[in-house]
């Protein structure tokens, strides 16, 4: 189980953490940025339940796509109209983008400023990745 901790952590990975802090106690799966045009090494823990995105060594985004939770909610399968009435969130004022992820199926992309989250959903609207990120600074 992973707890989100809001723009800080996914379980005890620690956003703006050095990645180096926790290559010896955890194995992970490395896949070094493909191009120059990319920003991000990629460590993939627990066969792809957690990918930490790393750039220049420093933690910048945590995906979670299983056994994660923000205040005791689980947000993986769970529905996305009951995740945002739970936190009072309100779904018109989120930025939605749709991705295609294989060539005929599509996923919804929240926007959740508020608690510094990208969140994917799929066509039955059941939360399927959550990105944590901190917040950008204003």
């Amino acid at each position: 189980m992973f707890e989100i901790i809001i723009n800080q952590s996914v379980g005890p990975f620690m956003l703006g953490q050095h990645i180096e802090n926790y290559i010896t106690n955890y194995h992970f799966e490395f896949t070094a940025k493909q191009s120059e045009h990319e920003d991000w090494d990629c460590y993939s823990y627990g066969e792809g339940v957690i990918s930490i995105y790393t750039k220049q060594g420093i933690i910048e985004s945590i995906a979670c796509r299983t056994d994660c939770y923000l205040s005791n909610y689980f947000l993986i399968d769970a529905d996305m109209d009951d995740f945002l009435s739970t936190f009072k969130i309100d779904k018109q004022a989120l930025q939605k983008d749709t991705v295609f992820v294989y060539d005929d199926i599509s996923q919804d992309v929240y926007e959740v400023d508020e608690l510094g989250m990208q969140i994917w959903v799929d066509n039955d609207n059941k939360i399927v990745t959550v990105f944590v990120s901190p917040q950008d600074p204003e």
